[in-house]
């Protein structure tokens, strides 16, 4: 059921980016600190998108390591104080 789910999800952001891209076909001029270029208005928002989803998906990733982590902490010490108690 999760692997559904998730492949629905993939889908979604895919699609939405795609109707994204398709409605914006504008050149824009993209200053950096010591270049400028110009590119189309759909790669910009592509690029941004992208930079999301990895860095919310590292955020998350380090939420739940270090829950899982002191969850695994909490579990042993409940379980060595059941068998000193025993």
């Amino acid at each position: 059921m999760f692997r559904i789910t998730k492949v629905l999800c993939i889908a979604t952001i895919l699609v939405l980016a795609f109707l994204l891209g398709t409605q914006n076909p504008q050149v824009v001029t993209l200053n950096y600190i010591v270049a400028s270029t110009n590119i189309p208005l759909a790669v910009v928002i592509s690029i941004a998108f992208s930079v999301g989803i990895i860095v919310g998906i590292l955020i998350s990733f380090k939420v739940f390591t270090s829950l899982k982590w002191h969850n695994y902490r909490l579990k042993r010490k409940n379980k060595l104080s059941v068998l000193k108690d025993s």
